[in-house]
């Protein structure tokens, strides 16, 4: 039970430092599409990969203890399941979708890495990565906070809140105009 615990406050901290590597890769990455340096964009997405490959095994210990705890005590909350489910459901697209970014917009060629065309099918894949990005942040912010022990009262909640919503969008938005610009040129 220690363990888990420890685990959890891991994932919090792991979860928090993901959130501003999140948002600095995405800053980072609209910079680099308007020809800005690429430099940022590769030491953000290295850091990025490595805290999500945390994340990602610390997440799967917590869910098979989650669901073996469930299925022990023969108790069934059908809300903290669905929440489950959904924050799992969503971690897993999450995972789906990294390979499909990276191949939408990157593509090696020799010792570089070219833009990748960027259609349809990649601006839909994108897109749903936004989506499944902020389903996943909306079911685990409260328990993230509680977690770094931010009352859920404090007007930084809403701050916080405000902030994810406009990278988000801007994401989505500035996968648009990617879109739009590879079908003008």
């Amino acid at each position: 039970m220690k363990n888990r615990s420890s685990m959890r406050k891991v994932n919090a901290i792991v979860s928090a430092a993901l959130l501003i590597v999140f948002i600095l890769h995405a800053v980072s990455g609209a910079l680099l599409l308007s020809g800005a340096s690429a430099q940022p964009q590769v030491i953000f997405s290295r850091i990025l990969t490595l805290l999500l490959l945390v994340h990602l095994v610390i997440g799967v210990v917590l869910t098979v203890d989650g669901f073996r705890a469930i299925r022990a005590s023969g108790v069934h909350y059908r809300e903290a399941t669905t929440r489950l489910l959904a924050v799992r459901l969503s971690g897993l697209a999450i995972a789906v979708f990294i390979g499909a970014h990276v191949a939408s917009l990157w593509m090696p060629a020799g010792d570089v890495q070219r833009m990748s065309e960027f259609g349809l099918l990649q601006l839909v894949m994108n897109i749903a990565f936004v989506v499944a990005v902020a389903v996943h942040i909306l079911c685990n912010i409260r328990p993230l906070l509680i977690s770094l022990g931010i009352p859920l009262s404090s007007p930084r909640v809403l701050d916080i809140a405000i902030a994810l919503s406009v990278v988000l969008c801007a994401g989505g938005i500035a996968f648009i105009i990617y879109f739009i610009r590879w079908q003008v040129m």
